[in-house]
């Protein structure tokens, strides 16, 4: 992407506009500017009591602010379905069964995401 000399805040990732990632970049006529890895990135593949993959529903939850992220699939393999890859902050971060909270005592996945890194 071509843009003019000069500061710019660059915003991208899942979740509200105050939930995703914020990258200041100073950028110099003449040069290339690379961003610095400064997310993580989470694919989430759900699975039943026997770990066989289904199109089964969760929710991701951003433990630091318990605030939910968004809601997410499951993949089905045999209709050539792919599972959503989630660029976020770094962080702690909850999944849980669809309608779940971030008090769920069972059902649940806890991650910590670090930058620069695909879980």
């Amino acid at each position: 992407i071509v843009v003019a000399p000069g500061t710019h805040t660059l915003r991208f990732g899942d979740g509200a506009e105050h939930q995703q990632v914020r990258v200041e970049l100073n950028v110099e006529a003449g040069r290339t500017t690379v961003v610095p890895a400064a997310y993580a990135a989470l694919e989430i593949q759900v699975v039943d009591p026997q770990f066989v993959p289904f199109r089964g529903t969760y929710e991701l939850i951003n433990m630091d602010d318990r605030e939910v992220v968004g809601l997410g699939f499951g993949a089905d393999a045999l209709l050539g379905e792919q599972l959503r890859v989630w660029v976020l902050p770094p962080g702690t971060y909850k999944i849980v069964q669809s309608g779940g909270t971030y008090r769920d005592r069972t059902n649940f996945s806890t991650v910590r995401l670090l930058p620069g890194e695909m879980t």
